[in-house]
């Protein structure tokens, strides 16, 4: 199973502002927040194996854990990996 890295997903949160129109959070894209966080979630998620664990996992650690400076970017973001 493919497994991810911290500049992969922020340049998801990168692509989904840009794409979202909020123009509240223009000018925050990659920004970081709380990097810790994002880089646990990463670390711990690459070693579940099953993928809907793993997805689980990942969603509910972006999600909760803010590690982007706005909190859309956090939500928007956790969508995708799912």
């Amino acid at each position: 199973m493919e497994e991810f890295t911290v500049e992969e997903v922020t340049g998801f949160q990168v692509e989904i502002i840009r794409a979202s129109g909020v123009e509240e959070d223009r000018g925050l894209e990659g920004r970081l927040l709380n990097p810790g966080n994002l880089d646990f979630v990463i670390a711990v998620g690459n070693h579940i194996p099953d993928p809907f664990e793993r997805a689980a996992f990942m969603l509910h650690g972006i999600a909760t854990g803010h590690p982007f400076r706005e909190i859309s970017g956090s939500r928007f973001c956790s969508q995708l990996s799912y």
